[in-house]
């Protein structure tokens, strides 16, 4: 499929603006405590989880409720790997 020069790149600025908002925001949450590759891990893990493409893959055979659970529990497993091991949370059991 061939797609206008210009939207194509718009949509590559746009994910761009989104994986700097993400990586932004992992900074904050992991204030540095946590590697730069961890950072880094954090960042590429939570942008695919969080693009179009990957809500589109999963959306097939379930609701958006479903699939926005799916989602949210995965990026908050990557943000909790950031997290020194006695911050970590104690899972329920």
């Amino acid at each position: 499929m061939a797609i206008h020069p210009e939207f194509a790149q718009a949509l590559v600025e746009r994910n761009e603006r989104r994986r700097n908002t993400v990586q932004v925001v992992v900074g904050q949450i992991s204030k540095e405590k946590a590697s730069s590759r961890s950072r880094k891990d954090a960042v590429d893990l939570i942008f695919a989880l969080t693009s179009y493409a990957f809500f589109a893959m999963l959306h097939r055979d379930r609701s958006v409720e479903e699939v926005c659970a799916l989602v949210k529990t995965a990026c908050r497993s990557v943000i909790d790997s950031l997290q020194p091991a006695s911050r970590k949370p104690v899972p329920n059991v």
